[in-house]
């Protein structure tokens, strides 16, 4: 007897899929336990799942990977005891086989391009970071930077903050280090650490703009809160030579 289409776990579907390399299954089950539908809401199967989307090529995962990262949520070892060892080595198998000339990849650079001809912010950023990373597509900084300015302009975050690297280190584009600082400190504003972290940096050496250690240390503690080690040795250094200036 045939077997019934409600009798069909559609998780099981996903999660075969995502085994055979299919990064829009396993960004799919990353969502399912996300958000609790059809299964039990897990934050740890959501954030693994979306790991392994974002290795098979698949730039929503990687979005959701940092959205999630920003409220705590880290990928661990620990949270596949779902899957079983051999369904966790079989993933990750077909996971590093997912490289940057892969099929998958060139897949996911030609779905990302077409998708930022329309105009969407988010894939954008995605075909920046393939431009960049030589992603499904030959290495070209200059075209990466080209969509990170775009995507930047339309308040991504994520953009701002690649967008102001491209100008600080002058990959892709002529080295600015005003805008630069201007960039980072849109992304800074949008809660993102690392733009945290270097406005305090530019800001303590009055680097792109004017020396304001007071404002830096209001940066950098709070991406020193959030973990970052570059902006807790700054404040630490900062800090170090308020002291010797008070001692003396």
């Amino acid at each position: 007897m045939p077997q019934s289409y409600q009798s069909i776990d559609p998780i099981e579907i996903y999660k075969k899929e995502a085994r055979e390399g299919n990064g829009a299954s396993a960004f799919t089950l990353g969502e399912c336990y996300e958000y609790g539908s059809p299964v039990e809401k897990n934050m740890d199967l959501a954030v693994y799942w979306y790991s392994v989307a974002a290795k098979l090529g698949e730039e929503r995962a990687r979005i959701s990977l940092e959205r999630l990262s920003f409220n705590g949520f880290v990928a661990e070892k620990k949270e596949v005891q779902e899957l079983g060892e051999k369904d966790v080595a079989e993933v990750e198998s077909v996971a590093i086989e997912a490289a940057p000339d892969s099929v998958e990849a060139r897949h996911a650079f030609k779905y990302a391009k077409r998708m930022a001809g329309t105009g969407d912010a988010d894939y954008e950023y995605s075909l920046g970071t393939y431009y960049m990373d030589g992603y499904g597509v030959k290495a070209d900084s200059k075209k990466a930077a080209k969509m990170f300015k775009k995507a930047a302009k339309q308040g991504l975050e994520n953009a701002q903050y690649s967008l102001a690297k491209c100008y600080e280190t002058g990959n892709g584009m002529k080295q600015n280090l005003s805008k630069a600082f201007k960039w980072y400190k849109k992304a800074a504003a949008a809660g993102v650490t690392e733009a945290e972290s270097k406005c305090g940096i530019f800001l303590a050496e009055g680097t792109g703009t004017k020396k304001n250690v007071k404002q830096a240390c209001v940066w950098l503690s709070k991406a020193a809160e959030k973990g970052n080690a570059e902006a807790a040795e700054m404040l630490r250094v900062i800090y170090s030579e308020k002291y010797a200036e008070s001692t003396k």
